[in-house]
């Protein structure tokens, strides 16, 4: 396995540019020609980012908005300095996807030790359909998918280098990408336990080295755990969504996505009365009791999440703004088959350089577990694409070798190449038996038949969205 240094050559320099170019330009083309202002969740943040830039702070109807505080700032200071500019916005997030694919580059080489397979890996992220979709909404995954995928690259320099430094910084961008999104909160003690693993006997020297991360992280988490302390008397986000989302994701009518308003019409009616941390505890208290109570029908919705997770289903509409009205579901819908194809052949001929992966695993298995815990949601894979990147990149590596890969090895193949066949077969046959279980579905994604169409239904949608903006 490659070795812990790494330097940039000229043809990396090139490979870069090209990355970044590529990307950019892909995000630019996107996003220039769409006007709609956001509307349903996105709104929340474009409201709560106009009351900073007013000076008004965080207020209390928009709850939504205190999970993710980064964000806020983000778009409220670009509101301050620009005024209430969308394609301004956009085009800074499209900035943001491309360096995060000049991350991905880095992330690759340092792992790999490998320029060809960083730029595999960089490309992968300039060119993924979904990623493009995200710089034009403003939701959090632009700036998170950045943030995270920085985090990723400075952990592994902290260890390469075993630098005080590195480790400062590392618990900076982790502070940093958990205030953007909380669900960070199910990879950071995965990939500590990890990283003591990974240093075993030597766990101590791991505990101190992990320990300035965490201190770091809370240090910059802080003020925003002390302000929420002061103001509801809890450290962590007053909003009910974890505790609704995990009721969403397991009642009598769960489908495995997220069901937004589970329960009776009794319930409902019963949790309108209530206050926060009441709708919070009794959401919590009827998932957990339904849990408890129905094992095997709770094993099968897991195994439906599951299913869900690895489906084809692109991750949002596109509505014929991009693409065009047939090819703007089959295109993704194709460059995530190819990209698991891969990860999947990357993965299992990677294991045994598991050590030096671990933080991509780690990852991984958090996305899984959180999904079996609460629901399926396409969107939440975005952020993870330049880790499976770099699993996919090895992925080509071994697929296109200068022999063909299931000729390279005598017979009996080894267990490696069986395992791969194994759960290639498993994958394929989940599409197809999601594509039956959803026949009609590629349908509805060409509702709106033209970038027009959905502007005006868009603007439709604004009164009962967005309160009107005073900016010029």
């Amino acid at each position: 396995m490659p070795g812990k240094k790494s330097c940039l050559s000229a043809g990396d320099f090139k490979a870069l540019s090209f990355i970044f170019l590529l990307g950019l330009i892909l995000r630019l083309i996107y996003i220039l020609p769409l006007t709609y202002v956001p509307y349903s969740d996105a709104a929340a943040y474009a409201n709560a980012a106009r009351d900073l830039a007013r000076g008004e702070g965080f207020l209390a109807e928009y709850e939504m908005a205190e999970q993710y505080p980064l964000y806020i700032y983000f778009l409220g200071g670009l509101f301050y300095l620009f005024g209430e500019n969308y394609l301004l916005i956009r085009i800074v997030q499209a900035f943001l996807g491309a360096l995060t694919g000049v991350l991905t580059f880095f992330l690759a080489k340092r792992i790999t030790e490998d320029g060809k397979l960083g730029l595999i890996a960089g490309l992968v992220v300039a060119l993924y359909p979904d990623l493009i979709l995200h710089t034009g909404s403003l939701m959090t995954e632009p700036l998170y998918t950045f943030l995270l995928t920085l985090l990723l690259l400075t952990w592994h320099i902290s260890l390469d280098q075993n630098s005080w430094s590195w480790r400062i910084i590392t618990g900076l961008v982790m502070g940093l990408a958990y205030l953007t999104k909380a669900i960070l909160i199910g990879f950071i003690p995965l990939a500590l336990l990890w990283e003591w693993v990974k240093t075993w006997p030597s766990w101590r020297s791991a505990l101190r080295s992990t320990l300035i991360i965490v201190v770091v992280s809370i240090g910059i988490c802080a003020p925003w755990l002390v302000r929420n302390w002061s103001i509801y008397g809890t450290m962590f986000p007053p909003f009910p969504q974890l505790t609704e989302s995990l009721w969403g994701g397991n009642n009598p009518q769960a489908n495995g996505y997220w069901l937004q308003h589970p329960g009776t019409e009794e319930q409902k009616a019963y949790m309108a009365t209530l206050s926060i941390p009441e709708r919070r505890n009794y959401a919590k208290k009827q998932a957990l009791t339904w849990i408890r109570e129905n094992p095997g029908a709770f094993l099968k919705l897991v195994g439906l999440k599951i299913s869900r997770l690895f489906s084809l289903k692109p991750d949002g509409s596109y509505k014929g703004n991009f693409y065009g009205k047939y090819a703007e579901a089959l295109i993704p819908v194709i460059a995530k088959a190819v990209l698991w194809i891969l990860v999947i052949v990357g993965l299992v001929h990677t294991f045994l350089f598991r050590k030096r992966l671990g933080l991509l695993y780690a990852l991984f298995l958090s996305q899984v577990l959180i999904t079996i815990i609460f629901f399926a949601y396409a969107r939440y894979l975005g952020p993870l694409i330049p880790a499976l990147a770099v699993l996919a990149a090895y992925g080509v590596k071994i697929l296109f070798q200068s022999r063909p890969y299931f000729r390279k090895k005598p017979w009996p193949m080894k267990v490696s190449s069986w395992v791969t066949i194994a759960l290639l077969v498993l994958l394929i046959g989940n599409w197809g038996w999601d594509a039956a279980r959803n026949l009609g579905t590629f349908r509805v994604w060409q509702q709106v038949d033209s970038l027009k169409q959905f502007q005006r239904q868009t603007l439709e949608k604004l009164e009962k969205n967005i309160r009107p903006s005073t900016s010029p």
